[in-house]
């Protein structure tokens, strides 16, 4: 199982985690889509901006870490970021990064994985260059309660989730991508939420 959401905005029990996983990675979604793509001229950008493939000779892994072999990179450089299953038994799958120190990777699962190669970069729009301090990357704490508001406003109003027209696919266990269709784009989202979220648009 994975056991963090996949941009780790929020911060569920396990439990709370395995019974709403897909709300809760929905309600990120959806905080990221409403900020959009054009706030990156305004904020330098996502904090890891790269886009790596590995293959089998240039890791390996073990129950919650995966090493880069013959890498150096600095302290957390992957943290936030997720790592996108292309080939192997768990092909699909997407895993967040925990943490990183050098080349090795803490990842959120606590199942051992089986994969031959992979792709690792940034999925949300946070954190952001601007999130850095020295090793630490932070969310910031207005993203944290507008996705909170939001995943409380999508359980509570189940009509909202069905009634969206979502393209949505669930390609391995814990793996699910969104994709909001024309129709959808302008999605009505609860005031309390768009006041925490327009200074970053």
């Amino acid at each position: 199982m994975i056991t963090t959401t996949h941009r780790q905005y929020l911060k569920p029990s396990l439990a709370e985690l395995e019974t709403n996983f897909s709300i809760y990675n929905l309600a990120e979604f959806l905080v990221d889509n409403y900020v959009g793509v054009k706030s990156y001229a305004q904020i330098n950008g996502r904090a890891n901006q790269s886009n790596l493939i590995f293959e089998s000779a240039d890791f390996t892994i073990s129950a919650t870490t995966v090493t880069l072999t013959d890498k150096t990179y600095s302290k957390n450089a992957f943290k936030f970021c997720v790592i996108q299953v292309l080939e192997g038994v768990d092909e699909g799958l997407l895993v967040p990064v925990l943490s990183s120190d050098d080349n090795i990777l803490t990842i959120a699962t606590n199942n051992l994985l089986n994969f031959t190669t992979f792709k690792i970069y940034q999925i949300g729009n946070f954190p952001r260059t601007m999130d850095i301090t020295g090793d630490y990357r932070t969310i910031p704490n207005e993203i944290k309660q507008a996705t909170q508001l939001l995943f409380n406003y999508l359980v509570e109003n189940e009509s909202v989730v069905t009634g969206l027209n979502l393209k949505s696919e669930s390609q391995s266990t814990s793996s699910y991508s969104y994709t909001l269709a024309d129709n959808s784009q302008n999605l009505l989202l609860p005031i309390q939420v768009t006041s925490l979220l327009n200074k970053f648009v």
